[in-house]
């Protein structure tokens, strides 16, 4: 099975220059766990997940200028640069799936994105490797009778 497979082919991605803001709002609106972060010309230039935005807690995410006027005005301090993870673990559509489910494991990471010829095309994430680990257990076991297996047991433990 290759990454092209699994991969999710849509997917949203930050700016070097969004506010922290935005990924939190994603993150908890979209239902999303990992945002590459694109350059302006289209260049991966890293990636955040949700749990890098612990780096920014107990730090204030905004601060209060006053202008000339007296009036005062709340900006977003932190920039999506300041807790992307830069340079991140890429992988080609065409790899083995196994391949990306390796590198998840070993540098215990969730997701990679999946970059051809210097552009990138989609995103892996672990969920998509349990999915296909489930669809191909499905071709040993049906799901239907692995779902009533373990409802049984469940019901046996209660």
């Amino acid at each position: 099975m290759k990454v092209k497979e699994l991969m999710a082919k849509e997917f949203m991605t930050l700016s070097p220059e969004d506010k922290v803001d935005r990924a939190v709002y994603l993150f908890h609106y979209e239902k999303v766990h990992h945002l590459p972060v694109v350059s302006a010309n289209g260049k991966l230039e890293g990636i955040v997940a949700n749990h890098d935005l612990k780096k920014v807690e107990g730090v204030p995410r905004y601060t209060v200028h006053e202008s000339q006027d007296g009036k005062k005005q709340i900006v977003s301090a932190k920039k999506v640069r300041n807790v992307m993870r830069r340079n991140p673990f890429t992988i080609a559509p065409e790899e083995n799936a196994y391949v990306a489910a390796a590198i998840m494991v070993n540098e215990r990471i969730g997701s990679l994105p999946v970059v051809h010829n210097g552009e990138l095309v989609g995103i892996v994430t672990s969920t998509h490797i349990l999915q296909a680990f489930v669809n191909l257990c499905h071709l040993i076991e049906p799901l239907d009778e692995l779902l009533n297996r373990l409802n049984n047991e469940c019901s046996e433990k209660a």
